[in-house]
């Protein structure tokens, strides 16, 4: 294999999986309960319940897409020259990752988590879904702008050999 072909690998479009972690490192499982619908624990021996992994499908820093995003945003930030505030650059690096986010499976979400009749949901993958979900959770935007910038997770080291 040669350097070219390497590049050619990272700069793929195929999505990866990255399972969503508490703040303290564990892993999220998502599970129904039967009053409060869908919700998610730590707890991989939580009994009575089937859990299922949170997962975010992700593609890389090399990905188009990807490249496309911080391109658009680099352009943005030129024409403004030095006019940025906080805010918007916060959005557009919450906007970037967003669009490494493909796909999810088991992301459980609430409009209202502090009214006790609000029940738990599977959410809908889409843009704005995943920008409510990286903004509203903030240690899911911090994993996933890490998972996106390892190259490691989008190559297999092994078929380099």
């Amino acid at each position: 294999m040669d350097l070219n072909a390497i590049g050619s690998a990272l700069k793929s479009s195929q999505a990866q999986e990255m399972h969503l972690l508490a703040p303290d490192g564990s892993p999220l499982y998502a599970y129904e309960h039967p009053e409060k619908g869908w919700q998610v624990t730590t707890d991989r021996d939580l009994e009575g319940h089937e859990l299922f992994p949170c997962l975010f499908k992700m593609i890389g820093i090399d990905s188009k897409a990807f490249r496309e995003r911080k391109a658009a945003n680099f352009n943005r930030a030129q024409k403004q020259r030095g006019k940025v505030k906080f805010s918007e650059a916060e959005m557009e690096a919450f906007e970037t990752v967003a669009s490494g986010v493909t796909g999810w499976s088991h992301i459980v979400w609430n409009d209202a988590p502090s009214d006790p009749e609000s029940k738990g949901f599977l959410i809908e993958h889409d843009f704005d879904n995943v920008m409510k979900v990286i903004m509203g959770y903030p240690p899911c935007f911090d994993q996933a702008d890490r998972f996106i910038s390892d190259r490691a997770n989008f190559f297999d080291s092994a078929s380099t050999s």
